[in-house]
């Protein structure tokens, strides 16, 4: 059994390119190296693979603070003030190449795994280091989808059969379900007869189905639905909205993001499965669910968003979100960092370094309103 000063030595055989040979931790028994990554000199990232090849464990180790490192100093600072630093990124990119790594083989179910913490993610002075349980039997299942349908009631007491598609994919932490990639949902105008779709892609910033329908509604014969965003990134990538709805109206055969005082007061309440339809689906054991279904689960939620199609600013959970912002290509970083340059050129200078170009960029509009 690996014991806590295992893990501890194995942790500081993390620090090899920084440590004379002398100062170097021995490996413990049973123990090998399965790969290293040596010093960025950029960034100061340095992490070790261990391998058990008695209990097929394997180790991550991450090198912690070295003083003498400019660059490593600096993504310290960076990260204790709750900001974006390439390290984190390499940290992060290390162990999912790890993990895909398994996922990856012909007999590979993750039976066992154990995260051992030995620092905030901050890197406050020395070691993060994930233990991670090898491949062992059968394949990982990285996708599923689902589809099933749902009883929309209508303001006017009509009920509207709506078809919904989820399908999960993508990296999610080990043990956990995969996030909604992509989502759809289909019906047919109750006047009109045309079938209309609404859809919601896995976007190359966020990489998952960004929106969430809560709500549908058909007044006057135009059809209006209500969206949640899915996590913090999606909350700021729509503009933060408070009440923390993105909503839309299907015109012109096409879906348009609408302000809250253009939606009608017809809106009331979700009429739609909110948290996990798909889980949902299966929860109720039935591919047909009832609008009593829907309410009764939607009922079990605590968010006052949820209860009722709200006007008005409030004090909500995604209201706490980091306010950040995207260059568009995956990479999102604290609006404070550019807030806190000195001037417009070096913010400008900051967001090229930051791969932002001059569409996402929010150095003008930031100094604008100094």
């Amino acid at each position: 059994m690996t014991t806590t000063l295992d893990y501890a030595i194995l942790a500081g055989r993390s620090y090899f390119d920084t440590r004379a040979a002398m100062n170097r931790f021995p490996i413990p028994d049973g123990w090998a190296v399965d790969l290293r990554v040596p010093e960025d000199k950029k960034t100061g990232f340095e992490a070790t693979i261990f391998k058990n090849s008695s209990t097929n464990e394997i180790v991550i180790s991450y090198a912690g603070s070295y003083t003498k490192s400019g660059a490593d100093i600096n993504a310290d600072l960076t990260l204790y003030a709750g900001k974006y630093h390439a390290q984190l990124l390499q940290a992060a990119k290390y162990y999912s190449d790890i993990r895909l790594g398994c996922t990856k083989a012909t007999h590979c179910a993750l039976a066992k795994f154990t995260q051992a913490i030995q620092t905030a993610l901050s890197k406050l002075g020395s070691v993060l280091a994930l233990v991670v349980a090898a491949c062992v039997c059968a394949p990982f299942p990285a996708i599923a989808a689902d589809t099933w349908k749902e009883e929309v009631l209508l303001h006017d007491g009509q009920a509207l059969l709506v078809e919904r598609w989820t399908l999960r994919g993508g990296r999610s932490e080990l043990g956990q379900q995969a996030p909604i990639k992509e989502e759809s949902l289909e019906f047919v105008h109750p006047m009109t007869r045309q079938s209309i779709t609404w859809a919601s892609h896995a976007s190359p910033d966020l990489g998952l189905a960004d929106l969430a329908p809560i709500a549908l509604q058909v007044v006057d014969a135009t059809p209006y639905l209500v969206t949640y965003p899915v996590g913090c990134l999606a909350y700021n990538k729509w503009g933060r909205p408070n009440p923390p709805y993105v909503l839309f109206r299907y015109t012109a055969s096409a879906w348009q993001r609408i302000e809250l005082q253009q939606l009608p007061q017809a809106l009331q309440k979700p009429n739609l499965l909110i948290s996990s339809p798909d889980n949902e689906v299966r929860r109720l054991g039935t591919r047909n669910v009832s609008a009593a279904m829907v309410e009764r689960v939607n009922g079990e939620l605590t968010q006052r968003e949820f209860h009722s199609i709200l006007r008005v600013p409030f004090a909500h959970g995604m209201a706490s979100c980091a306010e950040m912002t995207s260059n568009g290509k995956g990479a999102w970083v604290g609006i404070g960092w550019f807030r806190d340059q000195p001037s417009l050129d070096a913010c400008m200078n900051y967001c090229s370094r930051e791969k932002f170009d001059h569409k996402t960029c929010p150095c003008n509009k930031i100094f604008e309103e100094k």
